[in-house]
């Protein structure tokens, strides 16, 4: 597959290769020629996508571990699936919906990539933020859905 990224993020999505979770979504970024590329962002922003379609990554990521830019764009990337196959719903619940997606596609694939204990001694914030979600996500569903309700509830409008 051929990807429009910045070439941090083209040695991100070859380890998103090796994760069979994100297939459909790398393959329809590819057929897409889906756009992922770093810009300047608010601070307590990784990342988004936007129905342009895009992938923005937050500039501040750029240095980070490329397992950690692969978890970052899984999460980008289902959402960007979710588009593409049409299943976003409208409003509050949807969009928490299509977040507990995504926030489970980041902790299966930093899980696969990383194991499931983690990367310890986590070098920084982000391998901490990445490990601690592989832990929700391992104590099941719940556990997610109270994960991206205390993440995301002001976002999505609750």
């Amino acid at each position: 597959r051929r990807y429009q990224a910045d070439d941090e993020l083209l040695h991100a999505l070859a380890l998103l290769e090796l994760v069979e979770v994100n297939d459909v979504a790398l393959e329809l970024a590819a057929q897409q020629e889906l756009t992922m590329e770093f810009k300047m962002m608010p601070m307590g922003t990784l990342a988004m996508f936007t129905s342009a379609p895009s992938v923005k990554v937050n500039e501040r990521l750029r240095n980070e571990d490329s397992r950690i830019l692969a978890t970052v764009l899984a999460h980008e990337l289902r959402h960007f699936e979710d588009y593409m196959r049409g299943t976003i719903v409208p409003g509050p619940k949807g969009c928490l919906d299509a977040e507990t997606r995504a926030i489970t596609r980041e902790a299966e694939t930093w899980t696969r990539l990383v194991g499931s204990r983690g990367f310890h001694p986590a070098p920084s914030r982000m391998a901490r933020v990445q490990n601690y979600r592989a832990g929700v996500y391992a104590d099941g569903p719940q556990a997610i859905d109270g994960l991206v309700k205390r993440l995301y509830l002001e976002a999505c409008g609750l």
